[in-house]
């Protein structure tokens, strides 16, 4: 299966196109306090959007990377941590309803963002305009 993968620590955040179909893409969170998994509504999640932030941040080692889904049960922050070219991640993913969320975050070198998004394009994800 097709997934974009990044692990921080004991945190790993996947992305993959195994859902029932374009529109939706399968996250799978996990880390040492356990593990979520759910589709996520592409419409407007503005992977390219993050995909250039994420191309910023590694290149000048500053900012900030915001991808957040439509309907609020997932959202995914990739931020610097220093000059050191650490970078802070943190990601929910909640159900549907929102009765339940899971939260992780974790710390990784930077130089793990290129093979991320690499694998965040090859994706195929329809994310419409509705």
């Amino acid at each position: 299966m097709p997934e974009a993968a990044l692990q921080c620590g004991s945190m790993r955040i996947a992305i993959s196109d195994e859902a029932a179909d374009s529109i939706y893409v399968l996250v799978h969170l996990a880390s040492d306090l356990g593990e979520a998994k759910s589709q996520v509504y592409t419409f407007r999640l503005g992977i390219a959007s993050f995909l250039d932030q994420l191309g910023h941040l590694g290149r000048s080692l500053d900012g900030t990377a915001k991808l957040d889904a439509i309907e609020g049960d997932f959202s995914l922050v990739v931020m610097m941590a220093g000059k050191m070219g650490h970078i802070d991640v943190k990601a929910r993913l909640a159900t549907f309803d929102r009765s339940s969320e899971f939260v992780a975050s974790g710390q990784a070198d930077q130089s793990y963002l290129s093979d991320f998004m690499r694998a965040l394009r090859a994706l195929k994800i329809d994310e419409g305009d509705d």
